[in-house]
């Protein structure tokens, strides 16, 4: 996670980690988190331009978020971690639209998620 000023740039890309891809489009997109307001808005790529800019959601600054294909729809969703509380909350996508979103669980703030993946091979 890159701070860029009071923008918080969760690139989900590169060792450990997979691509976002809200649309589907297998190119990566981008999700900002804005560090004071807790807006959360995706912006979807196209080769070398912004294809669109869409808000998602407003989460407070102190919570984490991981990509994941949780549903095994081929679309990302988003597992949040709250950095004191430990919550676990997921949101599940459909490109911009969020189709569910559900605590699931709550553990120690000594425990961080440091990468999620596909342990069985299911594609979810």
């Amino acid at each position: 996670m890159k701070l860029i000023v009071i923008w918080c740039l969760l690139i989900f890309s590169g060792v450990g980690m997979a691509s976002f891809d809200g649309n589907g489009d297998q190119m990566d997109d981008l999700i900002w988190h804005h560090q004071s307001s807790g807006a959360l808005y995706q912006y979807q790529l196209s080769s070398n331009h912004i294809q669109s800019i869409d808000y998602l959601a407003t989460v407070p600054p102190e919570w984490s978020a991981w990509r994941g294909d949780f549903n095994g729809d081929g679309l990302s969703d988003l597992l949040w971690q709250h950095q004191t509380s430990g919550e676990l909350w997921i949101y599940l996508m459909n490109n911009t639209q969020r189709l569910l979103s559900r605590r699931i669980a709550r553990v120690g703030s000594e425990w961080q998620i440091r990468a999620v993946v596909d342990i069985n091979g299911d594609e979810s």
